[in-house]
C-alpha cells in the first residue's frame, strides 16, 4: 500500500481513484465492492465492529491505493499497518460538499423502489454503508446539515493533525495533475485529468436503478397475476 485516501466521499474520490489508476497505483474505491468484491462488505463490517483488522491485506492485497469510504474511515489503522504509505486528503467547501451529499447520498437513501431492491440484492453492502458511513461517521444524523458539516470539517482538522506533514497532501480535485504527481514523485500525464461521478451523473444512476426496479416489480406482479388467474380457471 503506497497511498491512503483519507477524504470523505463526494470530495472527488472517484476522480482521484481513476487518476491513481492511471498513474500506476491500482486503487480501491467503494465501487470496487459493488463491481468486483461484494464479499469484502463482511470484512469491512468486521473491521468496524472490532475497530480494525489484524491484516488489512486480507482486503487490499491487490491494491496500492485507497480512496473513499469505507477505507477513509480507517485511515489511521491503515497508516499503522502501512507506515511508508502517503496520505491524500481530498477537501472541498463544506456547504458545497453537503449540497452534493444531499443530492446524492441522502437522495439515494430515500429512492424507492431502487433502494428497497438494492437492500435485498446487496444487503451486506447496504449494512456496511449504514454502519461505517451513516452510524460511524455521522452518528445517524446525516440529514442534519449543521452537524454533518461539523463532522466534515472536524475530520479535515483531525487528519491534518494526525498525519505528518511530509506524508500528507491536502488536495482539491480541481488542482489536477501537478500537485498530485509532485507528491507521488511520478511524471505528469499528457492526458486530461479525470472528472467523474458529479451530482448529475450520480442522480442519473439513481434514476436508472429506480427504472429497472419498477420494471422488475411490474413484471413480477404480472407473472403473479397470470399464475393466479390460471389457478382460478
Amino acid at each position: 500500500m503506497k497511498v491512503i485516501g483519507a477524504g470523505f466521499g463526494r470530495t472527488g474520490t472517484l476522480s482521484l481513484k481513476v487518476a491513481l489508476d492511471q498513474l500506476g497505483f491500482p486503487c480501491y474505491h467503494f465501487f470496487e465492492i459493488f463491481s468486483t468484491h461484494p464479499s469484502h462488505a463482511k470484512l469491512w463490517i468486521k473491521a468496524y465492529k472490532n475497530g480494525t483488522l489484524s491484516d488489512w491485506n486480507e482486503i487490499l492485497q491487490d491494491y496500492e491505493a485507497t480512496t473513499d469510504w469505507p477505507a477513509a474511515y480507517f485511515y489511521l489503522q491503515l497508516m499503522k499497518q502501512f507506515p511508508e504509505a502517503k496520505v491524500i486528503l481530498t477537501v472541498r467547501d463544506g456547504e458545497k460538499w453537503y449540497k452534493s451529499i444531499e443530492n446524492t447520498v441522502i437522495r439515494m437513501q430515500k429512492a424507492f423502489p431502487g433502494q428497497f431492491l438494492s437492500r435485498l440484492k446487496y444487503y451486506s453492502i447496504w449494512k456496511m454503508d449504514q454502519l461505517i458511513v451513516h452510524q460511524g461517521e455521522f452518528n445517524n444524523l446525516i440529514e442534519d446539515k449543521e452537524k454533518t458539516i461539523q463532522v466534515f470539517n472536524s475530520h479535515i482538522e483531525n487528519v491534518i493533525k494526525n498525519v505528518p506533514k511530509d506524508r500528507l497532501l491536502v488536495y482539491r480535485i480541481e488542482e489536477g495533475w501537478k500537485p498530485l504527481c509532485e507528491f507521488l514523485n511520478v511524471p505528469i500525464p499528457k492526458t486530461l485529468f479525470p472528472h467523474l461521478n458529479d451530482t448529475l451523473t450520480f442522480q442519473q444512476r439513481i434514476y436508472e436503478a429506480n427504472k429497472i426496479a419498477w420494471i422488475y416489480i411490474i413484471v413480477t406482479l404480472s407473472i403473479i397475476f397470470v399464475l393466479f388467474a390460471w389457478w382460478l380457471i
